[in-house]
């Protein structure tokens, strides 16, 4: 049995503005469904059998989770980083890591 999942991304936020607080920058983020994140696309397999006994049944199965191994993004982060008197505005993207096998 297969199973495809393609989804749009999740909704999230971006920063938009920068201020400064008297202490330090801070960020100031669009509205939550501003920006989506990357497209999820993920293929799952799996079988199974099944033996009937006269005490009960056996049922194995075999199953293997984001076959293509894709590298979904879960979130992304924004920071802040101050070089040299100047600040530099850092996103990073975070990939769920899926690929497992079940026996």
């Amino acid at each position: 049995m297969g199973n495809s999942s393609l989804n749009s991304g999740q909704p999230t936020e971006k920063p938009e503005h920068t201020y400064f607080d008297v202490t330090d920058f801070q960020l100031i983020y669009s509205y939550k469904d501003g920006v989506r994140l990357p497209t999820y696309c993920r293929l799952d397999l799996s079988t199974k059998y099944e033996w009937q006994k006269s005490w009960g049944s056996i049922e194995p199965y075999c199953e293997v989770i984001n076959v293509l191994n894709r590298k979904n993004v879960g979130y992304r982060s924004y920071t802040l980083a101050e070089h040299s008197g100047t600040y530099n505005l850092f996103a990073e993207l975070y990939c769920l890591e899926e690929f497992s096998t079940a026996l």
